[in-house]
């Protein structure tokens, strides 16, 4: 079951699926290489060069606002948008309940809508001064 979706932060777990479909796809096990070939992901998911390096930029704005967060609430978001699996096989390997899992991933999704917030109110400062 997926997490209900309040109106105000829809956007920010739209920003959050990008991420973790991004991560996921990446994910290099530590070995240093990517998960897929670059001709592979061109070929199979139409992802140009450009669209890369906007993904990349958009990725990189919530990824940092991930790693602001707290450490559990950090793990809660990743099991969410990165791995797979249902709520509470992920929780079960987070050693929390269901319950606690959905508040923790809910608290983690206004903790980056607020960060993603704030750093868009700072560009628009800075632009404007």
């Amino acid at each position: 079951m997926e997490m209900a979706e309040r109106p105000h932060t829809a956007g920010t777990v739209d920003r959050l699926r990008r991420w973790g479909t991004y991560l996921a796809k990446r994910v290099d096990h530590g070995l240093g290489y990517p998960r897929r070939a670059p001709f592979v992901t061109q070929r199979v998911d139409g992802d140009t060069a450009y669209d890369g390096m906007h993904l990349a930029a958009d990725v990189a704005e919530v990824d940092a606002a991930v790693m602001a967060c707290p450490p559990h609430i950090t793990a809660a978001l990743y099991f969410q948008f990165v791995r797979t699996g249902t709520q509470a096989e992920k929780a079960a390997l987070l050693e929390v309940s269901r319950r606690v899992f959905q508040q923790r991933v809910e608290h983690g999704v206004d903790q980056v809508h607020w960060t993603l917030s704030c750093n868009r109110r700072t560009r628009r400062k800075l632009v404007d001064s």
